[in-house]
């Protein structure tokens, strides 16, 4: 029985390898993905595909996708990091371009070297979006505070699905908290990849960092677990201003302008080249619709007390003395955001 089952084995690998085109050497059998593929970025003519593996995997990642789950016709290979804080792992990075767009491909990844590792199945798809400016209607699903790895963890995830009849939304933005206690590299994969695996694999992740994120990250060096997970634009290669950093960010997405903005390590205080970045991308967007994502909430009377300046570090009431003012004028845009009553 275990020499059938080691042949078996073997048959299986060498027929994975024959699908990328290579014959995988040893090692990397007992090894595992860590972090299930999740899409980062996604226009109407690109995404990338990111997934994380042990360091036995090799280093030459690829995906192969198609616009059905039984032909996987085109191929696409990436780069790969390790992650300082991922100790003995890969990440793997993939861009995909000259997608169609508002069209569904299906896609498998892996390595050239060890051949096919996950994907192929009905989860493993994503749509891309329309051009931008189209008034296509899409869904977004915008989360907090959520990665506590409690019961209603599971519970807020699961009515979601149900509420969309089991189909993940256009977009998964999180305005941080992603993983509790303190946003180490492990919680991240536990709390959150792990969580979230099956949206992840179909919704690109729009994130911004908050307060329990930064407690293993830094913002000003971009460095921690939080900016090692994601893979964020910061040349403005989505639309809007160029911020140079991962902190912060925007994207335009239909006609809506998302602007993603670093409430709990950015400088909130005039003068400031973050707020002074959010008065230029606000001036120069033309979109429809604009929306500001950011973690401190400038109105709270819950858990949280925006009126009172010791709590969160004052970090609420700086946001709505200097961030909202700005957020209401829309950066001096001719027709500017108003201030809802």
């Amino acid at each position: 029985m275990n020499i059938a089952r080691t042949i078996a084995q073997r048959l299986m690998t060498l027929a994975f390898a024959l699908i990328f085109g290579s014959i995988v050497f040893g090692g990397a059998a007992d090894a595992q993905v860590v972090r299930d593929a999740y899409l980062q970025q996604l226009t109407s003519d690109s995404v990338l595909v990111v997934f994380r593996t042990e360091m036995a995997f090799a280093s030459d990642p690829i995906v192969e996708y198609g616009t059905t789950p039984l032909a996987f016709d085109s191929t696409a290979t990436g780069y790969s990091m390790v992650p300082p804080s991922g100790m003995g792992a890969r990440d793997k990075i993939v861009p995909i371009t000259g997608l169609a767009p508002e069209t569904t491909y299906y896609y498998r990844f892996g390595t050239v070297s060890d051949g096919v590792l996950g994907g192929g199945s009905e989860t493993h798809r994503f749509t891309t979006a329309a051009l931008v400016g189209s008034t296509q209607p899409f869904s977004a699903w915008v989360l907090g505070d959520s990665g506590t790895a409690e019961p209603k963890q599971l519970a807020v995830r699961d009515a979601m699905l149900v509420e969309l009849d089991g189909v993940p939304p256009d977009l998964f933005i999180h305005v941080g908290d992603i993983a509790y206690e303190a946003g180490t590299d492990a919680q991240y994969t536990q709390r959150f990849f792990s969580t979230y695996s099956e949206i992840l694999n179909r919704a690109p992740f729009w994130p911004t960092i908050g307060n329990h994120d930064a407690d293993s990250a830094n913002s000003m060096g971009q460095t921690g677990p939080y900016f090692e997970g994601y893979f964020l634009p910061t040349a403005a290669q989505l639309g809007g201003v160029a911020s140079g950093t991962e902190a912060y960010y925007s994207f335009d997405h239909h006609n809506v302008h998302f602007i993603m903005i670093d409430t709990a390590e950015g400088d909130l205080y005039p003068p400031s080249i973050m707020l002074d970045w959010v008065i230029a991308d606000l001036s120069n967007t033309l979109a429809d619709w604009v929306v500001a994502v950011f973690h401190h909430p400038p109105y709270s009377k819950g858990s949280h007390d925006s009126d009172d300046g010791t709590d969160s570090g004052g970090r609420m009431v700086l946001a709505r003395e200097f961030l909202v003012p700005l957020l209401e004028a829309g950066g001096g845009r001719s027709d500017s955001l108003r201030a809802l009553p």
